[in-house]
């Protein structure tokens, strides 16, 4: 569901500021907040551009105090986070459901909290469903990077760049 890219730098200094700075809109979907940014010119960004196409990121802020319901994403297969600016208690979950006996209902999930490090990046693979919790009083920003190919494709791709 998600794989720490530890052969990848961290992000450089000067996005992190850029997207404190940045001018935020509200998007389509609730309780996101996204602004552009400049690292979609990034030697990383082109060398995934060049083996997947087009693929793209914003800053994403998540308000304080904000859920971002359960989903998968639409448009693309995985994404590559780096959180810039976070809380303790800013959780970003992935969840599958458990099987029932036959004949009932589940309603129970296997819950995996995906353990960010700051400022590195992480590969998520957005088919499955996961949502964004900012249980703190600060807001929460990330870069999120969209790539509409296969999680394991990307993965191994990632991993001699």
């Amino acid at each position: 569901m998600f794989h720490h890219l530890n052969n990848l730098p961290v992000i450089n200094a000067r996005y992190v500021v850029e997207a404190l700075h940045a001018n935020y809109e509200l998007s389509y979907k609730p309780n996101q907040i996204k602004a552009s940014s400049s690292f979609n010119n990034n030697v990383l960004v082109k060398s995934i551009q060049n083996k997947f196409g087009k693929c793209g990121g914003v800053y994403i802020k998540n308000m304080p105090w904000s859920y971002y319901d359960w989903h998968t994403d639409i448009g693309r297969q995985c994404s590559i986070n780096w959180v810039l600016k976070s809380s303790p208690t800013a959780l970003t979950l992935f969840r599958n459901k458990i099987d029932a006996p036959e004949g009932m209902r589940s309603i129970m999930y296997d819950i995996t909290e995906i353990d960010y490090v700051m400022f590195k990046p992480t590969l998520l693979n957005t088919t499955h469903e996961h949502c964004v919790i900012n249980a703190s009083d600060h807001e929460r920003i990330i870069f999120s990077l969209s790539i509409n190919a296969p999680f394991n494709d990307v993965k191994e791709f990632l991993s001699v760049v």
